[in-house]
């Protein structure tokens, strides 16, 4: 399956939970952006760019790891500027949670029953827990 996907710089992917799109952030600085393929169709249904569209609210500087909520409503984004929370049928940010966690911050999961997302430094530490129901920051820093 080939996708003509009209990106650079690629950070990651994510399928939602119904397994009909493909989330993928990619470029860096002005570019950054998400990617909504659809694949069923094997079509880019969606790019959020700065300046026109929600990245640019987000003040996304370099965009990162990816995560689904399991709920499939919410698509978490970690980024040197924290952890983004967008609306998934629209990509429209609904909270940026602990800018501060850009301290090397590098993976976010959320749990599978959906009421805790984990973020993780690259030395393998938990640098914050947030709780995903309210998007608010638990511990870390």
């Amino acid at each position: 399956m080939h996708y003509n996907v009209p990106i650079s710089t690629p950070q990651d992917l994510v399928i939602s939970a119904t397994e009909s799109r493909i989330y993928v952030a990619f470029g860096r600085l002005r570019d950054a952006a998400i990617a909504v393929i659809d694949r069923q169709s094997n079509t880019v249904i969606a790019v959020s760019r700065p300046g026109t569209a929600h990245l640019n609210s987000a003040r996304c500087i370099v965009p990162g790891n990816l995560a689904v909520h399991p709920d499939g409503e919410r698509l978490y984004l970690l980024s040197g500027m924290g952890l983004h929370v967008f609306d998934i049928n629209n990509l429209a940010v609904k909270k940026i949670t602990g800018s501060h966690i850009d301290l090397g911050a590098h993976c976010v999961a959320v749990n599978p029953n959906g009421n805790h997302a984990y973020i993780i430094h690259p030395d393998g530490t938990i640098v914050a827990l947030i709780d995903a129901i309210t998007d608010k920051l638990i511990s870390g820093y």
